[in-house]
C-alpha cells in the first residue's frame, strides 16, 4: 500500500509474501524512481503504473530510506499475488505453531479457527501470532479471534463516544480450547484490529508481545457517502483495551523490544521471529 509525497511514492504498508517484502522494501521507504523514471511529479495513479507491471517482469526502484544517506537500489521481480489473510504452519524443528494475519477481513476469523484447530491437532505446545504489518480491519473479526483464547463474557474492547450512553463493550463468547503459551509479534505497522487483539491478550496476561511499538490507531471511523460519489470517514469513537488503556496516537509497547539491524535486511534474517521462538521455547521448558 502506497501514498504520494513530494519525493515520490511512500510505502505505507508491506504485505507479507509480496514481491516488495521479498525484495527487502520497508514501510516508510520512498520510491523516487522506477526504471530510472522520476515519480515525484507524477500523480499517484501514474506513479503506481510505473511500479506495477506484468508478472515475471522486473522493475528497478531507487529508494530513499529514513536514516540512510545513500540512495538504495532494489530490483523487484513482479508477480501475481493472492495472499490469504491467514497463514499457519509448525515452525521447523519445534512444536511451536505459527499463524500470520495480514488483515482482519470478513473470512479471517473462520480461517484462523481452521488453522488453529489444525495446529492443535498436531499437538503444538506454544503459539506465535504474527500481526506485523497488519493494518487492521473489522473490529468484530478481532473479537472472534480473541474469543479463542479469552474466557466467556470477559471484556475484549470498549468503544467510547462523546455521549457516554453510546459507549459499547464487546465480550468474549468463549471456547473450549486448551490454553497455550502465546507470543504476539507487533511492529510500527500493526494497527487498529491488530492492536485490539494484542492489547487484550496483553491485558489478560495471555501473551508476551515481541517486536516494536504498534502504530496507535485507536479511533473508530464511520464512512459517509457524498452526493458526488466520494466518501468521507468521520471519527465517531475511540476504543480502549480491557484495562481501559487508550492507544490512539500512542501505540502499544512490546514486552520485549526487538529492532531489526541493517544486516538483517541484507541477510533476510527475521530477528523478531527468532527472538519470539527463543522466548517461547524457554517458557515451554519451564
Amino acid at each position: 500500500m502506497v501514498e504520494k509525497n513530494d519525493f515520490g511514492v511512500i510505502i505505507d504498508r508491506i504485505i507479507a509474501g509480496s514481491p516488495a517484502k521479498e525484495a527487502g522494501l520497508l514501510a516508510g521507504d520512498i520510491i523516487a524512481k522506477a526504471n530510472n523514471e522520476e515519480l515525484k511529479d507524477m500523480n499517484l495513479t501514474n506513479a503506481v503504473s510505473k511500479i506495477r507491471g506484468a508478472a515475471n517482469t522486473i522493475v528497478t526502484l531507487e529508494i530513499l530510506r529514513p536514516g540512510e544517506k545513500e540512495i538504495i537500489t532494489k530490483i523487484v521481480t513482479r508477480k501475481k499475488i493472492d495472499i490469504p489473510s491467514t497463514d499457519g504452519k509448525i515452525i521447523e524443528g519445534t512444536n511451536i505453531g505459527y499463524i500470520a494475519l495480514s488483515i482482519f477481513g470478513e473470512k479471517t476469523a473462520d480461517d484462523f479457527d481452521k488453522v488453529l484447530t489444525d495446529l492443535e491437532n498436531k499437538k503444538i505446545t506454544g503459539l506465535i501470532i504474527d500481526l506485523r504489518d497488519n493494518g487492521g480491519g473489522y473490529l468484530e473479526t478481532a473479537v472472534s479471534i480473541l474469543s479463542n483464547f479469552i474466557e466467556k463474557d470477559r471484556v475484549l474492547v470498549t468503544t467510547k463516544e462523546k455521549n457516554p450512553f453510546l459507549n459499547k463493550s464487546y465480550f468474549s463468547y468463549g471456547n473450549t480450547r486448551k490454553p497455550l503459551p502465546i507470543i504476539v509479534l507487533i511492529n510500527e505497522n500493526s494497527a487498529s484490529a491488530s492492536e485490539i487483539t494484542a492489547g487484550a491478550l496483553k491485558d489478560y496476561n495471555l501473551a508476551i508481545l515481541v517486536g516494536q511499538k504498534s502504530y496507535g490507531k485507536g479511533s473508530v471511523q464511520q464512512p459517509f457517502n457524498l452526493s458526488d460519489g466520494s466518501e468521507i470517514k468521520i471519527t465517531v469513537a475511540k476504543w480502549y483495551t480491557p484495562k481501559d488503556y487508550g492507544i490512539d496516537k500512542v501505540g502499544i509497547k512490546p514486552d520485549i523490544e526487538v529492532k531489526f539491524e541493517k544486516e538483517d535486511y541484507e541477510n533476510k534474517y527475521d530477528r523478531q521471529l527468532e527472538e519470539a521462538k527463543k522466548v517461547l521455547s524457554d517458557f515451554i521448558k519451564l
